[in-house]
């Protein structure tokens, strides 16, 4: 007989009370200083797109971070939303885990089954046997759209795959300010709409910073694994008007000279050797200057709406607000609402590790 159906019963069971022993399993114990964990992941984000690795916007969280712990100059993606996920969930190769293209289908082939192989363990999975509670927020992406239904199956979502809460949206995208919201297992109605200026950012920041609120209010005692998944800086890309004009004139220039002064920056940071050599523009987009006036205000507006998608206004005036920009992609949504609130209230209660200490 067992408990739970994993561990054998460890008491006795006699035909009375007084000859029965009852027993309970031994609870699962955190290793001794086990650190809490907070993964901010952005989305179709590039190298120089934060202020720490060159980018002209001010990010001031990030470079924080960046400056109280470690920046590596190595930088590597799968170029999609799932693959990125896949591997950055399991630390291994996308194509090893099933998700070798992006998730909205499943091919027929192993490596392109669009869902993480079951037996592709996630980081959530690995740390719950230890103790850690873990909450997922923001865009999943990892699960075939024929399986994101009401009825499931449930098995590759967020819950199933090792995390004990989710708030988010299953698909590669949703709108900003009317998105396709998820609670755990189930499908619900944003909290908010436009008319009373709700936007996606703000709710997936407040709603990780309600998860560990709980979790440290219920049980300060275990150890956790925060991922919060922003929507930013995937399409579609909405910002508010009102913030979009603090942004007039910056990107003038245009995309030529904005490379040659952001590689600039990553040679005097020394993330890029001295000699590094501009690569040519990606095939089908010309020069600058080639440009005719009205394309180059379309594509100044662009810019201008991009860095949005990580600059939200501040409410409060003790607010760190965090601004980080993306490439010359049409349009921008306002992400990290207050990326910078997160990472303060983090540190605030004694929960983001000290980046100094000694983890051999």
């Amino acid at each position: 007989m067992s408990a739970g159906g994993e561990t054998p019963f460890g008491g006795t069971i006699g035909k009375t009370i007084a000859n029965s022993k009852p027993w309970w399993p031994q609870a699962k114990e955190p290793p001794t200083g086990a650190p809490n964990i907070l993964v901010v992941l952005f989305d179709d984000v590039g190298f120089s797109d934060f202020g720490c690795y060159g980018s002209p916007i001010g990010t001031p969280a990030i470079d924080r971070l960046a400056a109280e712990g470690l920046r590596y100059s190595g930088f590597h993606t799968t170029a999609m939303c799932s693959t990125t996920r896949a591997a950055l969930l399991t630390g291994r190769n996308h194509h090893s885990v099933g998700v070798g293209c992006l998730a909205n289908f499943d091919s027929g082939y192993p490596g392109y089954r669009g869902k993480i192989a079951r037996e592709a363990g996630t980081l959530a999975e690995m740390l719950r046997p230890h103790g850690y509670r873990n909450y997922m927020v923001g865009k999943w992406h990892v699960t075939p759209l024929t399986e994101s239904g009401a009825t499931g199956p449930f098995d590759g979502w967020p819950l199933g795959r090792g995390f004990d809460r989710f708030y988010g949206f299953l698909d590669a995208e949703t709108d900003q300010f009317a998105p396709e919201l998820v609670s755990d297992n189930t499908h619900i109605d944003p909290p908010g709409t436009f008319a009373d200026g709700y936007h996606l950012t703000s709710d997936l920041v407040d709603q990780s910073i309600r998860f560990i609120a709980d979790h440290v209010a219920d049980r300060p005692d275990l150890p956790w694994l925060t991922w919060l998944a922003l929507a930013a800086c995937h399409a579609p890309h909405q910002a508010p008007a009102d913030i979009i004009k603090g942004y007039d004139g910056m990107f003038a220039h245009g995309w030529d000279v904005e490379r040659q002064q952001r590689m600039a920056r990553q040679k005097a940071m020394g993330l890029v050797p001295p000699q590094t050599k501009m690569p040519a523009r990606n095939d089908g987009v010309k020069a600058w200057d080639e440009h005719s006036a009205d394309e180059k205000r379309v594509f100044e507006h662009a810019e201008r709406v991009h860095p949005i998608y990580f600059e939200f206004p501040s409410q409060k005036e003790d607010d760190v607000t965090i601004s980080l920009p993306l490439g010359w992609e049409i349009g921008s949504l306002p992400p990290a609402q207050n990326l910078g609130d997160a990472v303060s209230w983090t540190q605030e209660i004694g929960s983001l590790v000290d980046p100094g200490l000694d983890w051999s």
